[in-house]
């Protein structure tokens, strides 16, 4: 189940950013005049050589993402003395399919289609998945002295594609990350 999940996460952060949904809240109350400087609040993986593929996500987000922070004029220093903590979480969800057989003349496949029929539709005879995945990243940001958050988004996206080229997923990442952090106000 582990291998499968590792997988998926692969797919999901090779895939094409386009199409990415973002999610941001709260969405007002993150004051940058306040905060100074951030720390994660768990530890980062150890590759203990079972874990490849989250021991490599880990560093890609953990990095692009200490990164975006530092551009934007945040410090990273240790936990104790942070103003912020950060926090990732990786999730799936599968939904099912709610798409028809028969779709309009104007869509791009319909102008392959030869006979439409009297209603201008076309049968498209391609293949539809019986579930949508849907890969998703979520950011948290909490305020280190009162332990609440002040910040956190969420990206979402399709799986569309599948493979594990390491170089694909951290560019892939690092697009994903510069959507996910370009709303985070600048120090």
């Amino acid at each position: 189940m582990r291998s499968l999940l590792s997988v998926v996460i692969i797919v999901w952060l090779v895939a094409a950013c386009v199409g990415s949904k973002i999610i941001v809240n709260p969405k007002n109350s993150f004051d940058a005049a306040s905060y100074q400087s951030f720390a994660w609040s768990n530890e980062a993986m150890t590759d203990d050589g079972r874990n490849r593929f989250y021991y490599n996500l880990d560093r890609f987000v953990r990095g692009g993402i200490t990164t975006g922070l530092i551009n934007k004029g945040y410090q990273e220093v240790a936990k104790p003395q942070a103003d912020l903590l950060l926090t990732y979480n990786f999730f799936q969800t599968v939904t099912p399919d709610r798409g028809g057989l028969i779709s309009p003349i104007n869509e791009a496949n319909a102008a392959r289609d030869n006979g439409a029929d009297v209603n201008r539709t076309s049968l498209h005879n391609h293949y539809i998945p019986a579930a949508i995945q849907r890969g998703s990243l979520s950011l948290s940001i909490d305020d280190a002295r009162q332990g609440k958050e002040v910040w956190q988004a969420t990206i979402s996206k399709v799986i569309e594609s599948q493979t594990d080229n390491q170089s694909m997923v951290k560019k892939s990442v690092n697009t994903l990350l510069l959507k996910l952090l370009r709303d985070i106000p600048a120090k």
